[in-house]
């Protein structure tokens, strides 16, 4: 709102989107290797324990409790032939529980593990008129587990690992801070504060057909 209390155009600092990308991938053990048994990791660094070895009673194996535990950007810089595009190396860490079964249909054990899957992005950045520096990132992403498998290396029993499939959704954003003009209508208006209901008060308004 202008200083005469019309609305109109204003000016306003923002983050401005300045390329993005969604990615679907399914990724398998040739982009992420066998699984490895989850252990604390520095806030830098992506790192893993050993590589799960099943027993050999175990004939099947099943992933649960999926999640994303982290997203690292390990190194952001310009591409060497696309003017204003960088170049994003992105790891994203995924955490998951494999429970191992016998022939006799019960549980044999079941351990923390995880993956990581390291890609690279490359986007426009645009570029700052004042200052020489790199633009922000946003990485938003949602993973699903597909299938864990039990892999017998028919060489060496010792080296049998787990396979497992996960689908990754991603987006990726590439930001700067800028100012821009927008149409304006004004200034946002908080709402009344309304306290919570009283259960009981709620209840007795309940629908008994909606049960």
């Amino acid at each position: 709102m202008g200083a005469n209390g019309e609305y109109g155009n204003e000016c306003v600092i923002t983050h401005k989107v300045y390329d993005s990308c969604r990615k679907q991938d399914c990724l398998t053990h040739k982009n992420m290797g066998p699984s490895r048994a989850a252990e604390c990791c520095a806030e830098s660094e992506p790192s893993g324990g050993g590589i799960v070895r099943p027993s050999q009673k175990a004939i099947s194996v099943t992933i649960s409790e999926l999640k994303i535990k982290n997203i690292y950007v390990p190194k952001k810089h310009p591409n060497p032939f696309k003017k204003d595009f960088w170049d994003l190396s992105v790891s994203f860490v995924f955490e998951y529980f494999l429970t191992f079964w016998g022939a006799d249909g019960c549980i044999i054990n079941s351990i923390e593990a995880n993956s990581v899957f390291n890609t690279k992005i490359t986007l426009c950045g645009g570029k700052d008129p004042f200052n020489d520096t790199a633009p922000y990132f946003w990485i938003g992403a949602k993973a699903i587990d597909i299938d864990a498998k039990i892999y017998r290396n028919p060489k060496d029993e010792c080296k049998d690992e787990v396979r497992v499939k996960i689908a990754l959704f991603s987006e990726i954003k590439l930001l700067r801070q800028a100012s821009l003009i927008l149409s304006s209508k004004g200034f946002c208006e908080p709402k009344d504060y309304e306290p919570d209901i009283d259960p009981c008060e709620y209840f007795k308004k309940f629908s008994f057909a909606g049960l």
